[in-house]
């Protein structure tokens, strides 16, 4: 079977089981909404059957078929830092020390008479002008 094939058919076996659900759903919500239907259970049973049908086609389907056509996935020849404990331990420490150096850049502190005291950074320095009075 072709992967075209069996997605065609999953998508197939979708839009059935989708239809007979928005029937089942407009029956027993408003079963005046469907004109021309006076027996609601036997409409409701026939549409729960679709829908059971058509779902568990979907399932079987996926169980025997659905591996052989998923794309196989790319194998790394690297182990990733989850595999490699000492390089999750470095990549931790990494992140630590640039966190620690981003909140130095973005909270710079001064220490004034023993108390740390946080400096605010002006974005923007105002060059002071003489005017003729100053000279």
């Amino acid at each position: 079977m072709s992967k075209n094939l069996y997605e065609a058919t999953i998508l197939q076996l979708k839009g059935r089981a989708l239809e007979a659900y928005a029937a089942l759903d407009l029956l027993l919500k408003n079963p005046t909404g469907i004109p021309d239907h006076s027996n609601w259970v036997d409409e409701i049973v026939r549409h729960a059957k679709t829908l059971a049908e058509n779902e568990n086609a979907i399932v079987k389907l996926q169980q025997y078929f659905g591996k052989q056509m998923q794309s196989p996935a790319p194998q790394s020849k690297k182990m990733s830092a989850s595999e490699n404990p000492e390089k999750k331990e470095q990549l931790k420490q990494i992140m630590a020390e640039t966190l620690k150096k981003r909140q130095k850049e973005l909270y710079p502190v001064a220490e004034t008479d023993g108390n740390p005291q946080m400096v605010i950074p002006t974005t923007s320095k105002k060059k002071s002008k003489k005017s003729k009075r100053d000279v």
